[in-house]
């Protein structure tokens, strides 16, 4: 009896299964996508002209796309020390050159650049001090 009533559960669990894995198996087969051919007459132009070329073929009048503009760059004055600038993590004295700008003079709290379109006031971003106490 034992026998039986495991042979007929193995053959339950077989004939289960095998139904499970065909309606699986039709699962994936309705959601595969069917390949089609793509028509690429009716794509536009993927290029982008500022200016279209004339219509005798030539080339002039196309440009090319022009570049946003950078950002100005932003100098920061870190510290002053010594008549020298600590400006973007680097240390300058009056007379070096910074990009395109000089620097002009150094103060106390600050700092001069100057270039040949504008000048730029920089100032330490604190107002701490450090003293030093002699014994």
């Amino acid at each position: 009896m034992k026998k039986i009533f495991t042979i007929l559960t193995l053959l339950i669990v077989v004939v289960y299964a095998s139904d499970e894995l065909e309606w699986i198996d039709t699962q994936i087969e309705a959601i595969k996508p069917k390949r089609e051919a793509v028509n690429i007459v009716g794509i536009s132009d993927p290029f982008v002209f500022l200016n279209r070329p004339k219509s005798d073929g030539s080339k002039q009048g196309v440009a090319k796309p022009v570049e946003p503009p950078k950002p100005p760059k932003v100098y920061t004055l870190s510290m002053v020390m010594n008549e020298k600038a600590l400006i973007n993590d680097a240390w300058y004295a009056e007379g070096d050159k910074i990009d395109q700008y000089r620097v002009i003079a150094i103060s106390k709290s600050g700092a001069t650049l100057h270039s040949k379109d504008s000048t730029k006031a920089l100032t330490t971003a604190t107002t701490n001090k450090i003293k030093f106490k002699n014994r």
